[in-house]
């Protein structure tokens, strides 16, 4: 099932290793790592199963604000989010697109805003994915 809202890229890497190279990613860009939620952990502390799943919350704020200056309400969407998840002995990446969440508030500038940031975001994912660990 396909989702235009998201951008899903398979990793050739395992669970822990994707995490590691998408955050050396993110890091080597000066794209803040606000939070990861760790909810496969999360769920094993109290005894609930869940499949490997950690949500990143990443950006940056020369980028986010002036989508936040068109929009105030836009503050309870970003930083942007970006989900690793292990289904079927796959690792994939679901990055959540920002564009989809502008879009239709009249706001031309920052419509092209969250265009630029899905479009670098996506390229820098999936150069990530591709990249030699170390």
């Amino acid at each position: 099932m396909t989702n235009p809202n998201h951008l899903i890229l398979p990793s050739r890497f395992g669970f822990a290793e994707t995490l590691a190279v998408l955050k050396q990613a993110f890091a080597a860009k000066q794209i803040t790592l606000f939070a990861e939620i760790p909810h496969s952990a999360l769920a094993a502390e109290h005894g609930l199963p869940l499949a490997p799943a950690s949500l990143l919350i990443v950006g940056h704020p020369a980028k986010g604000t002036p989508l936040m200056q068109a929009d105030l309400l836009l503050a309870a969407e970003l930083p942007l989010k970006v989900l690793v998840y292990e289904q079927n002995g796959r690792v994939q990446v679901l990055y959540r697109r920002v564009l989809p969440l502008v879009a239709g508030r009249g706001l031309d500038a920052a419509e092209t805003g969250a265009g630029q940031i899905d479009a670098a975001t996506g390229a820098l994912i999936a150069a990530a994915l591709e990249s030699v660990p170390g």
